[in-house]
């Protein structure tokens, strides 16, 4: 209903422009005769023919030229890209809808509004150069920078900006492309991590990494490789390879190396490499092609040092030759132990037998020694009864004539050292015949004789220098005799007085 009233509107404006030009110039009608009406008839009949096929090709242009105009609007309101126009301020004058819901705004809320309360903080001085008139070029320019959401998030953006200007007054504006890099900058921030846990991981490996080029020049090496030879890395930078290498292992590392410039993994085992003392070192190659836009542009190289490995598995091929040799050895000892175990049990059968025999013997034998051992027991109750006896003799005949004859010589006028000895032999008499000698001599604690002596004039109270003296030994016998009766009377290593433990006895 709009196209139709637009369409008279605009008919009745060219009816009007055209009776204006008549007007300026009248047309000749002097041509305008009876006779030739049906010539002029037939002539405006044809001439409002090609009208109508003109203004048929003016509306299917239209309508074509609309079509192209909403295709236009559709592709620039849904591109992927948010376009938006702005003036020198940074006033948005237009934007498409991708912009809008970057923004989380309605594309209405857009126009009109500074571009800057879009824009973080941080980046309204690169968005003010951005909208600086520039001379000379195209003007284009590109910023990346980071734009607030209406719920005052941030994302990373691409800006591609042109200068333009309008052509009815001439005023400058700028046409803007902005792409939502955020999946992009994230993407790179992995790459950027990858790599840096890439090249620590290099960094930090035990075992030396090589990357070759195909013609075998080093391209580069890890830290690895300095603690494994001892060279330093910068030194081999650009050296072939195949200087490191034992010229016997040459041709087995070099057909790795090929079969990896040919797209294929190889290992290269004992492959032996120079150190800096000359020395050359064991290693265990792995060898991968290493691949640029899918061509194979060089090598990787990963080697072990399997050098001490080598050594441990030469030891231990050593030592299981000589644990063969030796179980060998222990076999056939076996083998003659069990054959004289065999000859043993023949022998032992036969002792057996013998035993047997013998057994018998013994059981009449045994009859006879109980009978000889009742008659023994008779006889040393006998003997007992006469020890008993004796002692008791010799301790009356101590008592009455041995300690009075000492007692008498202490008063026939001896020296103090000498009556000390005589009183120590009257203590020691008078002990000997008392029932603390005869416990000290019980094999229960068995002291001998000098330390039963000992141990009596300890009990006494005489001290260790005086003990020397009397017994005409040193102070350190007479210390070894103190620590064996300690030891012997279960008070060794303990805070117990000698003295008073041999009292308590």
């Amino acid at each position: 209903m709009k196209d139709a009233s637009k369409n008279l509107s605009k008919s009745q404006g060219l009816r009007q422009r055209a009776e204006k030009q008549l007007r300026k110039k009248p047309s000749d009608d002097s041509e305008l005769q009876t006779e030739n009406f049906s010539a002029i008839l037939q002539e405006l009949r044809i001439h409002q023919v090609e009208l109508e096929l003109q203004n048929e090709e003016l509306r299917r242009t239209q309508k074509e030229l609309e079509d192209s105009r909403d295709q236009y609007f559709d592709l620039y309101d849904q591109a992927p890209v948010g376009y938006l126009s702005t003036d020198a301020r940074g006033i948005i004058l237009q934007a498409n809808l991708t912009i809008a819901n970057m923004l989380a705004l309605p594309r209405g809320n857009l126009v009109g509004r500074s571009l800057y309360l879009f824009v973080a903080r941080d980046h309204h001085k690169a968005l003010l150069d951005l909208l600086k008139p520039r001379t000379g070029g195209s003007g284009k320019q590109t910023l990346a920078i980071e734009m607030i959401r209406q719920d005052s998030s941030l994302f990373h953006a691409q800006v591609e900006s042109a200068p333009q200007l309008v052509n009815d007054d001439l005023s400058l504006q700028f046409r803007m492309a902005v792409v939502d890099v955020t999946e992009r900058k994230r993407t790179e921030n992995q790459l950027s991590k990858s790599k840096e846990r890439y090249r620590r991981l290099i960094e930090t490996m035990p075992d030396a990494i090589f990357t070759l080029l195909p013609d075998g020049a080093i391209a580069s090496l890890n830290p690895a490789f300095e603690k494994t030879t001892g060279f330093i890395r910068d030194d081999w930078l650009g050296r072939n390879f195949w200087d490191l290498l034992h010229p016997d292992d040459l041709d087995v590392a070099k057909k790795a190396i090929h079969n990896a410039l040919a797209g294929k993994g190889g290992i290269a085992e004992e492959t032996r490499i120079l150190s800096s003392t000359g020395d050359y070192l064991i290693f265990y190659f792995i060898v991968e092609p290493e691949f640029d836009f899918g061509k194979v542009a060089g090598v990787w190289a990963v080697g072990r040092d399997i050098t001490k490995r080598k050594k441990y598995e030469r030891a231990l091929r050593n030592s299981r030759d000589t644990l063969e040799a030796e179980v060998h050895k222990r076999t056939l000892e076996l083998s003659q132990a069990n054959q004289d175990l065999r000859e043993g049990l023949e022998k032992r059968k036969q002792a057996t037998e013998e035993l047997r025999e013998q057994k018998i013997e013994l059981e009449f034998k045994t009859v006879e020694l109980e009978e000889a051992n009742t008659a023994l027991r008779v006889l040393m109750r006998r003997g007992e009864e006469d020890r008993e006896e004796l002692e008791n003799a010799i301790t009356q005949q101590t008592h009455r004539l041995l300690v009075p004859r000492l007692q008498g010589l202490l008063e026939s006028g001896l020296d103090q050292n000498q009556q000390r000895v005589v009183r120590l032999l009257i203590s020691q008499l008078k002990q000997i015949t008392s029932s603390f000698a005869q416990r000290l001599d019980s094999p229960k604690f068995g002291l001998t004789p000098r330390e039963i002596q000992v141990a009596m004039m300890i009990r006494e109270g005489l001290a260790s220098k005086e003990i020397a003296e009397v017994l005409n030994v040193s102070g350190d016998t007479v210390a070894t005799y103190r620590h064996n009766i300690r030891r012997k009377i279960g008070i060794l290593g303990r805070k117990v007085s000698l003295s008073s433990r041999l009292s308590e006895l």
